[in-house]
């Protein structure tokens, strides 16, 4: 019986130690990719010299501050870059993601993706909510992947944004957006 012991335990710790290498790894390799990494987390808002009515002060997911949408203003503030700033890098697909709180769960909306030439969207992705947000007020992490378009015109921009379809309360902190080779 001991000597069981002595061999079962020290099996089992390479074991956990060689799954745990294969983990880290795998972690590792999928940061590789990242060509181009974009953090808004609404933090620096006091330091932007304006107000804005969709910024909020309050319990956000990692500070003090988000943005809130509703009926009323149903785009939240996003981001927008520029193709000439992607095109520095070897992007393929991208992620976009964010913390989502909502006032009922379940309720309407989207986190979106746009890329747009002269005003006009020419790719539009979008991660649905409803399914997404089973509780009220409690902080979701939404992700999605998307491929980059082919042969995206020169002035082309990317949005990405927060849209409410419903007619209460819903809430982004700390958006995101991963463009990968």
């Amino acid at each position: 019986m001991n000597i069981y012991r002595k061999i079962r335990f020290p099996f089992i710790l390479s074991l956990i130690c060689v799954m745990s290498v294969l983990i880290s790894l795998e972690s590792c390799n999928s940061e590789k990719n990242i060509q181009y990494k974009v953090l808004n987390d609404f933090e620096s808002y006091s330091d932007w010299g304006f107000n804005h009515e969709q910024i909020e002060k309050g319990q956000g997911y990692s500070g003090f501050y988000y943005c809130k949408t509703d009926i009323a203003k149903p785009y939240g503030i996003g981001m927008k870059l520029m193709k000439e700033d992607l095109d520095k890098f070897k992007t393929k697909h991208y992620r976009i993601s964010g913390w989502i709180k909502c006032s009922v769960a379940g309720l309407a909306g989207a986190l979106v993706s746009t890329f747009e030439y002269d005003g006009n969207i020419i790719n539009w992705n979008g991660i649905e909510l409803e399914k997404q947000l089973k509780e009220a007020n409690k902080w979701t992490f939404v992700s999605g992947e998307f491929p980059v378009p082919d042969k995206l015109p020169g002035r082309t921009e990317f949005k990405f944004f927060l849209w409410n379809k419903g007619s209460e309360t819903l809430l982004i902190d700390d958006m995101e957006v991963v463009f990968m080779e």
